[in-house]
């Protein structure tokens, strides 16, 4: 298993084996064969989560974003930041590690004691 990518609630990892991605977020597991994952990446990247809490406001659940599954009495939800989350998981931005800081990012003097 190759792990692409991971944030704080999701890690995105290739299976060799079985050539399928395989999304773990939050509670979710989502296998994908890879010839969908193009499909189901642009699905979520593109998916307006302004619209969609703007649209829902008025919906007593917690997270305003639904999205539809395969399975008439299953639906995913989500909320804003978990949209956006589960986007940077699917991008192809690289993943920052670290940062390095060094001594002019600082506007105070530093105290080498």
């Amino acid at each position: 298993m190759i792990v692409k990518k991971t944030t704080q609630h999701g890690k995105l990892m290739l299976c060799e084996n079985c050539r399928a991605f395989h999304l773990e977020f939050n509670n979710l597991l989502f296998t994908i064969k890879a010839n969908h994952f193009k499909q189901f990446k642009n699905y979520f990247l593109n998916l307006d989560g302004d619209y969609w809490e703007k649209k829902n406001y008025k919906s007593v659940y917690r997270r305003k974003i639904m999205v539809p599954v395969n399975h008439d009495k299953l639906t995913f939800m989500l909320n804003f930041n978990e949209l956006e989350e589960l986007k940077e998981l699917l991008s192809d931005k690289t993943q920052k590690v670290f940062e390095i800081t060094t001594n002019n990012n600082f506007n105070n003097k530093l105290s080498l004691n």
